[in-house]
């Protein structure tokens, strides 16, 4: 068994980032996870399983692996795995919050560097392409939008959460786009 301390189980209070293009509300939404916080990338146990689940599920789907193919995947037991995620469900929250920190973090980069509302748009497509390009890995989104009546309560709930805060980002990108003529729309974004 690894010396790792146990993840808690809530996510931390969100912290808000004001800036001009209304990032504040994506922040806020997205929250912030205790998965990641402190130790060095890779080397925790918890963030090597999230690496690998979070791996598998942009290349086939959520129900596609077990934690007997993720410890081997890894090297580790499966009670190592039930240590830190006691079950499935449990993995796959802590696996949507993990991705809604890489969209925050996404967010604020774009914020903090001034960029126009049609390069923050053209950064975001372009990172959804990689994906593509990245040993035919899915679209997160498309991924859990495709399984979505057949995963369980809470990460049904974290992934409503998830998009509900990436179509508000997208939207309010929109509108910035079109309150400084950049975009023009028949009706509200």
């Amino acid at each position: 068994m690894s010396a790792d301390p146990k993840p808690a189980s809530a996510p931390a209070p969100a912290a808000a980032v004001l800036d001009h293009a209304g990032d504040a509300e994506l922040v806020a939404t997205l929250g912030s996870s205790t998965l990641g916080a402190g130790g060095s990338g890779l080397a925790r146990t918890p963030e090597r399983i999230l690496h690998l689940a979070k791996d598998i599920l942009l290349r086939r789907s959520f129900h596609s692996f077990s934690y007997q193919d993720l410890a081997d995947g890894i090297g580790i037991r499966k009670a190592s795995i039930h240590y830190y995620f006691p079950s499935k469900e449990d993995l796959g929250v802590a696996l949507i919050e993990r991705i809604g920190e890489a969209m925050k973090r996404f967010a604020v980069e774009l914020s903090e560097s001034h960029v126009s509302a049609e390069e923050r748009l053209g950064a975001y497509f372009r990172v959804m392409r990689s994906l593509l390009h990245e040993n035919d890995k899915i679209c997160v989104f498309g991924v859990l939008g495709a399984e979505f009546n057949a995963l369980p309560p809470r990460m049904q709930s974290a992934y409503g959460e998830l998009l509900e805060a990436q179509q508000k980002w997208l939207a309010r990108v929109l509108e910035r786009g079109r309150d400084r003529g950049v975009f023009t729309f028949a009706s509200t974004p």
